[in-house]
């Protein structure tokens, strides 16, 4: 699992908000169909991190993966944790 701190030690947007939303992180990675999708990106590694090469040539960490599996397939995991975002 990433530790969220991503590229040059900052924290992406998406690690944010699954920070800011326990247990999202967790249980949408022990999800069966999340576990499917993702193995079906090629894995690689970079300076000693992993990313998943995804929407053609973008390098995501785990939690930006995670967080577009959850855009994509169950977005309203999404709205009820942003409900205080604005």
């Amino acid at each position: 699992m990433s530790d969220g701190d991503g590229a040059g030690g900052q924290q992406t947007w998406e690690s944010r908000l699954l920070d800011r939303n326990s247990g999202l992180r967790e249980s949408v990675e022990s999800l069966p169909e999340f576990i499917a999708w993702n193995e079906g990106f090629p894995l690689v590694e970079v300076d000693a991190e992993s990313f998943w090469i995804a929407r053609g040539d973008q390098l995501m960490d785990r939690d930006q993966m995670i967080v577009e599996w959850i855009r994509l397939f169950r977005p309203g995991l999404l709205k009820r944790g942003t409900e205080n975002d604005e």
